[in-house]
């Protein structure tokens, strides 16, 4: 993603989740300051955003984010690299209709995407900021997503592994109904239970 994508960008993950029953609320500066990192060494990049241009038109966008964990007494690892899927959005979530086999195409398309950008990300990257750098260096151990948004159209499919607990939401002192987070009371991804949590935690 390009400084230049930004209001489009914005715009566009603004109408997606405008969708959601809970969701933060970013300006264009906002969206800005959490997704771009023109300045930043691809090393110490936090969040990597990528968008899909179709026609002169950007359809669709995804983005995750970067946390390390120190792995200790192993002799030949020290570190395990952890992608985290951040903030998306895609045109064909915005369709209407309660028909959501075309939204699950289209994010199956761009998860699978999302991972092997994840796996190769230094390849992309590599030569525009720093030419030291090494795909090993960069190179994505896990990629972790959640239930929420629109996730249980594809996690299944892309083959995420389900968790072993449930995730409570604590903002700030506001209080709400139960909102549907992707998962039944078995805690079994669900696709009638998704739509309600769309806040991402960084």
């Amino acid at each position: 993603m390009k400084r230049a994508d930004i209001p489009s960008v914005s715009k566009l993950l603004k109408r997606y989740l405008d969708t959601m029953q809970i969701a933060q609320v970013f300006n264009e500066k906002e969206f800005s300051h959490w997704m771009l990192n023109e300045e930043t060494p691809v090393a110490e990049q936090v969040v990597y955003p990528y968008v899909v241009e179709q026609n002169g038109k950007i359809t669709d966008f995804f983005s995750f984010y970067r946390l390390e964990s120190t792995i200790i007494g192993n002799a030949k690892h020290n570190t395990m690299r952890v992608a985290y899927l951040y903030y998306y959005a895609s045109e064909a979530a915005l369709k209407g209709g309660k028909d959501k086999a075309e939204l699950k195409k289209r994010l199956n398309e761009l998860m699978h995407d999302a991972l092997i950008l994840a796996k190769k990300v230094c390849d992309l990257a590599l030569g525009q900021r720093d030419s030291r750098l090494t795909l090993s260096q960069l190179n994505f151990d896990v990629f972790n997503a959640l239930t929420l948004l629109d996730n249980p159209l594809f996690l299944n499919e892309q083959k995420f592994g389900p968790g072993d607990g449930k995730l409570h939401y604590y903002l700030y002192n506001y209080r709400t109904a139960m909102i549907p987070g992707g998962i039944d009371e078995n805690n079994v991804v669900d696709e009638s239970k998704m739509g309600g949590v769309g806040v991402v935690m960084l």
